[in-house]
């Protein structure tokens, strides 16, 4: 064994460095094979799923200009629910972590994320501006922290 780690090793000039190559082809020698299950692509579906949440922040604004033709109100009357979002996901951080150290990091973003989905198809049923100030803006705004915990 000696011999072949001596072996593996070439000497530029006083320093002695491992040959990478050599590195390489030992290692994949002793690789160990993936599981085969498909439970890792749930996990890639369900770190999809998550990070989408962010998009729902960062698209606001284009939603503004139909929801404000909706409720024929002003623009910046309907911009309202994205502010009061903006502002919830900090607010609903020092509980997010600790949800998240009691209950475990899996069951409340799993909550959260399902949270989401439900609290933005209630929003869809808004009729009045109001509405999306309290289920966007608040309700989603403050579920959207349970999804990226501190």
């Amino acid at each position: 064994m000696e011999g072949q780690a001596e072996a593996n090793h070439k000497t530029y000039g006083t320093l002695s460095r491992p040959d990478p190559l050599l590195d390489v082809l030992s290692l994949e020698e002793d690789a160990v094979a993936p599981p085969d299950s498909a439970y890792g692509w749930v996990i890639v579906f369900a770190t999809f799923l998550t990070n989408m949440n962010i998009g729902i922040i960062y698209s606001y604004g284009v939603l503004v200009i139909p929801l404000a033709d909706a409720f024929d109100a002003g623009r910046g009357t309907v911009s309202w629910g994205g502010s009061i979002m903006a502002f919830m996901i900090p607010i609903i951080g020092p509980i997010a972590g600790y949800l998240s150290q009691a209950y475990g990091l899996k069951k409340v973003v799993g909550t959260g994320s399902t949270l989401v989905v439900i609290g933005l198809g209630v929003s869809s049923f808004a009729t009045s501006v109001w509405h999306i100030y309290v289920m966007f803006g608040v309700v989603v705004g403050a579920l959207l922290r349970l999804t990226h915990p501190p």
